[in-house]
């Protein structure tokens, strides 16, 4: 399962990168709504 997220998250980096500035920007909204939730794991 996790190599399936990273794998996702690299296509997403990817594909925004490729799309120009408007998905980059697509892109961090959606990361700091991650972030707002609480919904990842950091194993530090």
């Amino acid at each position: 399962m996790g190599a399936y997220i990273v794998f996702c998250e690299g296509l997403l980096n990817l594909v925004a990168r490729a799309r120009a500035d408007g998905a980059i920007d697509a892109l961090a909204k959606r990361e700091a709504l991650i972030r707002d939730l609480h919904i990842e794991i950091d194993r530090d």
